[in-house]
């Protein structure tokens, strides 16, 4: 790894307001009426991700991990914070340059159908941005096509048939092509095989560990999946209720995670080897990101929650070598490995 982050997020953070329709906005623009309901989807994340690594965001439905593929593909602006890209601020970038950028951070979507242009054959979808952003000449369009479907393992004769003629996994395979034409320097992975079944997931799997092989494959990879992002990833970082709550290197994380809700989602992570391991749910629900609680969002459910955790945030403390955890309990949380029997 470089020591210059590809792409860092710099205290980022990213608010919705709710509304209740065309008169909540007007009022709300006449300053009149009650206050309107934000919900903090990110809340000051820092995060570094190196060129040829790939990293992994886990957490529970609504912690905000596809907030944060969004806003790392240009398609959500943050409220706050800066994100940097090869050591320079997006935000200040000269329009072509910043274009230039926007091209280099492609994304694949969790929903492989609906990303997709129902009324486009999937060779056109391939090309496309290849052709407009003029890294091909149309010349060369059916042998860079060819190219591009061998590479995510699809059949050269696919390319003139529409979305609802292939499977899942065909679907998924035309989106990761889409979003490798265009030569990314990062690709943001949002649940890329969470609506597949476990059988395609592996096919999928099998070719995302073929491109990490690749010296330059940069991922960001957003899964609640945790078998998945153990097998994929070089780091983990853990989300809850918008905030980084641990970031460690994969076989550090499964191995000595330190936060309780690191440890707490790799206790309920389904296994099929039950000699080793006993399936324990998260206690409680997860509060709404509307109203989270003080101090560390996740003290209600945490079991070493004292008094300091309800009323001061925890900051982010360096544990070891790129490992680090935002509890206040330090030391004194017993550490788990997801490997041994409980």
């Amino acid at each position: 790894m470089t020591e210059t982050p590809l792409i860092e997020f710099k205290n980022i953070s990213r608010e919705f307001t709710r509304y209740d329709g065309i008169f909540s906005r007007l009022a709300h623009k006449l300053r009149l009426g009650k206050p309107l309901e934000r919900l903090v989807a990110l809340n000051n994340i820092n995060l570094a991700v190196y060129a040829g690594e790939t990293v992994g965001v886990v957490g529970e439905s609504g912690c905000g991990k596809t907030t944060l593929g969004r806003i790392a593909a240009q398609l959500l602006s943050p409220t706050g914070g800066d994100i940097l890209f090869d050591g320079s601020p997006l935000a200040s970038l000269p329009d072509a340059e910043a274009k230039r950028v926007r091209t280099s951070i492609q994304m694949v979507f969790q929903n492989p159908y609906a990303s997709l242009n129902p009324r486009r054959r999937i060779g056109d979808t391939i090309v496309e941005a290849a052709l407009a952003h003029k890294i091909i000449e149309p010349k060369e369009k059916r042998s860079f096509l060819k190219a591009m479907m061998n590479q995510v393992g699809l059949a050269p004769e696919l390319a003139h048939r529409f979305p609802h003629e292939l499977s899942g996994g065909q679907r998924q395979r035309v989106g990761i092509a889409r979003a490798l034409a265009v030569d990314p320097a990062i690709v943001v992975f949002d649940e890329a095989v969470a609506a597949l079944d476990v059988s395609i997931q592996a096919q999928i799997l099998m070719l995302l560990q073929k491109l990490r092989r690749q010296e330059e494959f940069t991922a960001l990879f957003i899964s609640h999946d945790l078998n998945v992002v153990r097998h994929i990833s070089d780091r983990v970082a853990v989300l809850y209720l918008g905030k980084i709550v641990e970031i460690a290197p994969t076989k550090t994380m499964f191995k000595s995670a330190h936060h309780p809700y690191s440890q707490a989602l790799l206790a309920e992570a389904p296994s099929l080897d039950t000699t080793k391991k006993k399936f324990a749910a998260i206690k409680g629900e997860l509060p709404s990101p509307l109203n989270p609680p003080s101090g560390c969002h996740f003290h209600p459910r945490c079991p070493h929650a004292q008094e300091i955790c309800a009323n001061k945030v925890p900051p982010i403390q360096h544990l070891s070598e790129g490992h680090l955890s935002a509890c206040h309990l330090g030391d004194a949380i017993p550490h788990i490995d997801a490997n041994q029997p409980k």
